[in-house]
């Protein structure tokens, strides 16, 4: 019988170590190799999560603007402001006067199941009565309320900052109140039509203008090639409580035209009709069309075929890139 422990052969134990600095270090070099290789696809694949989530919000937004349609017979406009009174196509206007200052946003509330929020409405009043800015008790404020739908994941702008009168969120889903320029469809060549007003001239030839009362039978140019909503959501430094959709000095501030090329054009007063459609989504933003289908848009796309796709009766030819 043996006893007694069993113990290692001194020579084994000579040869035992750790590991040296130099392979610590190549271990740690490996690792951050690997770490680097995979954290690009990661932000990747978490950026095309969030651009999925954002155009997941303007096919419902979109949606709900459709049954305003069906219910209505006209699309809602893309803000109202009593002192900009539009002539022409079918006589597209509210009476000056008969709502003040309001975005489009809240007239859908009841397509995006938001009726409890609609019901607190009061369409006579302006944005800043205390209809919309005092929370009832125990409740919040309408300014204060968010409606998810509302927002591209994308970017860290939730909060209106830029005015210290006003507070609640803003949104990053715009109204396209149509284009701006020469519509490249006319012979001689002429510009779109627009209404004079402070902050540029306002498109009269979209679908969610400023006051407008646009029709299915006004848009000829086709559902399905007419932009109808468009992405504000990168650092163009004009965000506005989002049941705000008129400003001093003719300012359309839930609505823009088609003037400048995506991701460019800040807002500097007085030029907020024409500050840039654009997103934090690399390449592009987010439009929906009148057909209630989402696209994502180049940024380096060509203006003529950009303006045109804004525009609801020019008699262009152009189609989605």
């Amino acid at each position: 019988m043996v006893t007694g422990c069993w113990h290692w052969p001194q020579s084994v134990l000579r040869n035992r170590r750790g590991f040296t600095l130099v392979e610590l270090l190549a271990v740690i070099a490996i690792i951050g190799v690997l770490v680097g290789l995979l954290l690009p696809a990661v932000q990747t694949a978490r950026e095309a999560a969030r651009r999925s989530a954002c155009m997941n919000n303007f096919k419902q937004v979109g949606l709900a603007n459709q049954h305003y349609n069906d219910a209505k017979r006209v699309f809602p406009p893309g803000a109202i402001g009593a002192r900009v009174v539009a002539t022409g196509d079918a006589g597209e206007t509210f009476a000056p006067g008969t709502w003040g200052s309001l975005s489009f946003r809240l007239f859908i509330l009841p397509y995006m199941e938001q009726i409890e929020l609609f019901n607190r409405c009061d369409f006579s009043k302006n944005h800043s009565d205390a209809t919309y800015t005092t929370a009832p008790s125990g409740g919040t404020a309408i300014c204060n309320t968010l409606v998810p739908q509302l927002f591209c994941p994308s970017s860290p702008q939730f909060m209106k900052t830029e005015l210290a009168s006003e507070t609640g969120f803003t949104a990053h889903i715009y109204g396209v109140v149509g284009p701006k320029g020469t519509n490249p469809a006319s012979n001689p060549s002429s510009s779109y039509t627009t209404t004079s007003a402070q902050n540029g001239d306002l498109s009269r030839q979209g679908i969610m203008g400023v006051n407008s009362k646009v029709g299915s039978k006004h848009v000829t140019d086709g559902f399905s090639s007419t932009l109808m909503i468009g992405e504000v959501s990168w650092d163009m430094d004009g965000y506005r409580v989002w049941t705000r959709g008129w400003g001093t000095g003719g300012a359309a501030v839930s609505a823009r035209n088609v003037t400048n090329p995506i991701n460019t054009t800040s807002y500097i007063a007085p030029n907020m009709n024409d500050t840039g459609f654009g997103s934090l989504h690399p390449g592009g933003c987010v439009f929906g069309l009148a057909d209630a289908a989402v696209i994502f848009m180049a940024e380096n796309i060509d203006m003529p075929t950009y303006r045109s796709l804004a525009s609801r009766n020019g008699g262009e030819s152009a189609r989605l890139p």
